[in-house]
């Protein structure tokens, strides 16, 4: 992941606008596509349902004429700044606190050591910030993953320390976003931390590290300094990452019986790609790593979600570019992804992609697009779709019409 300010390199030194209206497209194949703002980010905007206001909110980070500003809006409120400290803010994490806020989480450029820390806020309806910015990592943070446990609980594993040579820490945060000591997690090492909860309530955390997936079980809060997994296993050889590319991003997901880990790669071009492999808890039932491309067949596929029509797909020759997998267990896992110049949903069963659907033309995208749900399981999909050399425009589509 890439902090802002290289972002600003790519694009240009350009400043959000809120007051002029970012254009407008044609509707997706879920309805209205709503333009949230402009701004010069390769990120999609983070996202969460709001249930409180049957509505989504959402946030980035952009420079206005004075400086780089955490901004925040509930669709369909226009976007407000956030009265938080900004230096160059990346990697946006929104997860549920209370019926009235919402925990915010970030990477960003510390002031005082000039290395990337990870620090959280707490948002409310209202788009106030209700704690001044905490940071929550000691050392370099280049990965974080957050996950809501239970009544606005949020545990966070983040990797800390030297490249190549990085640390595990854990902590949790309670409704009112106060965080427990963080604790390093003994005997492991590695970086790009991802968490996953499954219905049963189960958290398991998933890392790399010497060339291998790992994963274990988290078990409750412990007192001690050092924080013990439980079933730690080498699951399988991560794919190769050859010079010139780079591991733009890695997430986990599920579904009724299988586990699923993305590897997003960025090649030497700057041309994203996707691998995946899946398993269930036994290591030993985990498959190697491969390559996305799916092909689209005829058919009407049954989601679970309010998707509408879905054509039903395979494995197959056209490659994905960027892929996000929705957070969590589900009975059909749902993916945002692009293939060409399309912004798509794949949707996943057994380990293996069996529903797509194009919901609009967007061009080539240079970040990944977002994806959340709400409890009537309708979709919410965000995307930074560039403009001009130094702009993107920041778009949002969903199944509520």
């Amino acid at each position: 992941m890439k902090p802002l300010l290289a972002l600003i390199l790519v694009w240009g030194v350009a400043c959000t606008s809120i007051d002029a209206p970012p254009p407008t497209l044609a509707p997706s194949l879920w309805g209205t596509i709503y333009p949230i703002a402009e701004a010069p980010q390769t990120f999609a905007p983070s996202l969460i349902s709001n249930p409180e206001n049957d509505s989504v909110l959402l946030a980035w980070t952009a420079p206005d004429s004075q400086e780089v500003r955490h901004y925040a809006s509930l669709l369909p409120t226009r976007p407000t700044i956030l009265a938080l400290n900004a230096n160059a803010p990346f990697l946006y994490t929104l997860l549920p606190a209370t019926a009235t806020h919402t925990h915010l989480f970030w990477l960003d450029n510390d002031r005082d050591s000039n290395e990337v820390r990870l620090f959280t806020a707490l948002i409310g309806n209202d788009l106030v910030a209700t704690l001044d910015s905490t940071r929550l990592s000691g050392g370099r943070t280049p990965t974080y993953s957050a996950i809501s446990l239970s009544d606005g609980t949020v545990r966070v594993v983040w990797s800390e320390g030297v490249m190549g040579a990085e640390l595990l820490y854990t902590t949790t945060l309670d409704a009112q976003g106060r965080s427990t000591f963080a604790q390093r997690i003994n005997r492991v090492a590695g970086a790009h931390p991802a968490l996953t909860r499954a219905n049963d309530g189960r958290v398991w955390l998933f890392w790399l590290d010497d060339g291998a997936l790992w994963r274990a079980l988290l078990t409750e809060e412990q007192p001690q300094e050092m924080f013990l997994l439980e079933r730690v296993e080498r699951l399988l050889d991560a794919p190769n990452v050859d010079e010139g590319e780079r591991l733009e991003a890695f997430s986990v997901a599920q579904d009724s019986a299988r586990f699923y880990a993305f590897w997003q790669i960025v090649g030497r071009e700057g041309v994203p790609s996707l691998q995946v492999a899946s398993g269930g808890v036994l290591a030993s039932t985990w498959n190697h790593p491969r390559s996305v491309g799916i092909s689209v067949l005829g058919g009407n596929v049954q989601t679970g979600f309010n998707s509408g029509a879905v054509n039903g797909a395979i494995f197959g020759a056209q490659p994905v570019g960027w892929g996000t997998p929705l957070e969590g267990q589900h009975p059909v896992l749902p993916m945002v992804a692009t293939l060409g110049e399309d912004l798509v949903m794949l949707y996943w069963r057994n380990g293996e992609p069996i529903g797509a659907q194009t919901l609009a033309k967007v061009g080539v995208l240079f970040g990944a697009p977002t994806l959340t749900t709400d409890e009537s399981r309708h979709l919410w999909v965000a995307w930074s779709q560039p403009k001009d050399a130094t702009t993107a425009t920041l778009y949002l589509t969903g199944t509520r019409r």
